[in-house]
């Protein structure tokens, strides 16, 4: 309903009110003004800092917190309303960005250079996700110094969601980087890509390093706590072997004295363990920078009819509910790098089609 709706009066196909030029003066203004909320909603990495915060700021309800989801809700509007406008992401944007805080944000944004190419809505949504990711990370790394526990298991919880916004910025530069081939093969301007590559890479740096740091506090702070519960469980398996298993299950004036001061080492403890066990299931892609410079192919018309099958279907939709096309009497040509499979047929009219399977 949505896409039948605008496509009766789409959102951001030309308007007939703007010249060529006018549009493209629009484009420009409007692609800054998103790329200026992106950069206001994350200034908060800059504000709380990297390091450990004071007892005011580790505290899940203070204001360093409120303002790291403050940042992340308003990241995740900016990336709804591109969502809104997906079957356009093939263009610049050509209306203003939602404002961070529109009762303090200025009406205006600096102009950018006349020569500089306006960024299309795919390449925006990257930006908006990687941002998504180094906050979650911070957000993350903080939650092992709040008081009066840590929450590792929260922290490790939050990791996951930003390791998460990592996958989908790959997935949308991935897809960028499949429009550009398949539209200009060879002439394919390897800056843009490398720029997007380095801007997932830093979040992938960003997110490996504040992994790393807080898996090695929750593996150094369960081997403290062992430490101090081994005695104590060594005792206490003493006095159950001594009393016999019965008794000690049937005791009716059981003193609870020990167990009462073991009960928060051992929660802690139990809630490392877990943490623990979400970071090690992570897997953080590495050579994020070399993705779009190896086994580039040379040409779009040569990848279409290499007679290669993809050798990941992962991305694929079902092939229950969505057959291959050579059951439908398509001849099946070539693939590239797993996100796109070539087709085509021979009508009665000894026309040609073609047919270019997305797995995106």
């Amino acid at each position: 309903a949505y896409l039948s709706l605008h496509r009766a009066k789409p959102i951001m196909s030309p308007s007939k009110s703007y010249s060529r030029q006018e549009q493209e003066t629009k484009r420009r203004e409007c692609c800054n003004a998103w790329l200026m909320e992106i950069a206001y909603a994350s200034q908060i990495l800059l504000a709380t800092g990297a390091g450990r915060s004071s007892n005011k700021d580790a505290d899940p309800e203070s204001e360093a917190f409120a303002a790291m989801d403050e940042s992340i809700q308003f990241l995740h509007v900016l990336e709804s309303a591109l969502n809104k406008l997906k079957e356009y992401w093939d263009q610049p944007p050509l209306q203003m960005p939602p404002k961070f805080r529109p009762s303090d944000a200025d009406d205006s944004y600096s102009r950018s250079e006349d020569n500089q190419k306006p960024l299309v809505m795919r390449r925006l949504q990257v930006r908006v996700v990687t941002a998504q990711s180094e906050i979650y990370a911070h957000k993350a790394s903080r939650y092992r110094h709040t008081l009066p526990l840590p929450q590792w298991t929260l922290g490790a919880e939050t990791y996951g969601m930003s390791l998460n916004r990592i996958h989908l910025a790959l997935e949308l530069a991935d897809s960028e980087y499949a429009r550009l081939m398949l539209e200009e093969g060879s002439q394919v301007d390897s800056d843009v890509m490398s720029e997007d590559a380095n801007i997932v890479e830093i979040s992938v740096q960003y997110l490996t390093d504040a992994y790393r740091n807080f898996r090695k506090a929750a593996g150094q702070q369960a081997e403290r706590l062992r430490r101090k519960l081994e005695p104590q469980w060594t005792s206490r398996n003493e006095v159950r072997s001594n009393m016999g298993e019965e008794r000690w299950n049937n005791n009716p004036r059981p003193k609870h004295d020990y167990a009462a001061l073991r009960k928060a080492d051992e929660a802690e403890l139990r809630d490392i363990e877990a943490a623990i066990q979400q970071l090690d299931a992570m897997a953080v892609p590495d050579d994020v920078a070399d993705r779009y410079t190896k086994q580039q192919p040379t040409s779009t018309q040569q990848q279409r009819y290499n007679a290669t099958r993809p050798n990941n279907l992962s991305r694929r939709v079902s092939l229950r509910d969505y057959p291959d096309p050579t059951f439908y009497g398509w001849n099946f040509t070539g693939s590239w790098n797993n996100y796109v499979e070539f087709f085509e047929i021979q009508q009665l009219d000894n026309v040609l089609v073609k047919l270019d399977w997305y797995f995106t």
